[in-house]
């Protein structure tokens, strides 16, 4: 039987020759998303992006977070200020939220609530937005930040201690999740949030921190320089909100 290349070539017709791509060539991974380099750390991630096009030379593509500069918060990360029930004692924290988010006021941010008062969703919100901006907020939830360090110390770990420590460090804005008062930190751990906090603290770099715990009682859990830094507002650094209201998940007013 005849090839059928050959079959044409007799009939006189010819085989279409394939036509270049105007699109360039996608790299996909395992899940059929575009690589890239990204922008802030230049490595093959995602191209940070929402609802955006970014100048990458692939402006077809659908472009995602990148999950390394701009992780998503471990939940909700859709949410916004609109999505936020305001109750009684929560108003001076949301309105405080928003300012930050729009580059207003103090370069740092510390939200002391009980459990239940929202801290979390604000802290994201305050993600949402500043996204949308064009920004790139960096979300990190305190217990998995030390994990993480903990754990570049491993033989078998992909990450390095330093590349992850930069890249928190040299994030654009820091949002810092759940600082506890009944945490039980180690002398090594203490000194890893005392790091982070005070080189944002001594250069100006913005960053929102969320507590449970007042000054006497973060002093006696992470130590006493860390507290005079979280809860500075002589000097205009930092602007400190309390939140009085009861658990959105139990209706309980926690003391």
């Amino acid at each position: 039987m005849e090839e059928l290349k050959k079959v044409l070539e007799r009939l006189g017709t010819q085989l279409p020759k394939p036509q270049p791509s105007s699109k360039p060539t996608t790299q996909l991974d395992s899940r059929g998303r575009p690589e890239g380099s990204c922008p802030r750390c230049t490595g093959t991630q995602w191209l940070a992006s929402e609802l955006k096009q970014v100048m990458s030379g692939k402006m077809d593509q659908e472009l995602y977070p990148c999950p390394r500069c701009n992780p998503p918060a471990p939940i909700g990360q859709g949410r916004t200020f609109a999505g936020f029930e305001a109750v009684l004692g929560t108003e001076e924290m949301v309105e405080a939220a928003m300012e930050f988010a729009r580059g207003e006021g103090s370069r740092g941010l510390t939200i002391v609530g009980q459990n239940g008062v929202g801290k979390t969703h604000i802290l994201e919100a305050i993600g949402t937005e500043m996204r949308r901006a064009g920004q790139h907020p960096q979300y990190v939830f305190l217990p998995d930040f030390l994990d993480r360090l903990r754990s570049s110390y491993n033989p078998d770990s992909d990450s390095v201690y330093e590349d992850l420590w930069q890249m928190w460090a040299d994030a654009e804005i820091l949002l810092l999740d759940d600082l506890s008062d009944t945490a039980k930190p180690t002398p090594w751990a203490i000194g890893q949030v005392e790091r982070i906090v005070d080189g944002r603290y001594r250069h100006g770099a913005p960053y929102v921190i969320t507590t449970n715990g007042n000054l006497e009682r973060i002093a006696v859990t992470w130590g006493r320089r860390l507290a005079d830094r979280v809860f500075d507002t002589r000097s205009g650094a930092v602007r400190v909100i309390y939140t009085h209201a009861a658990s959105y998940r139990t209706g309980q007013m926690w003391k």
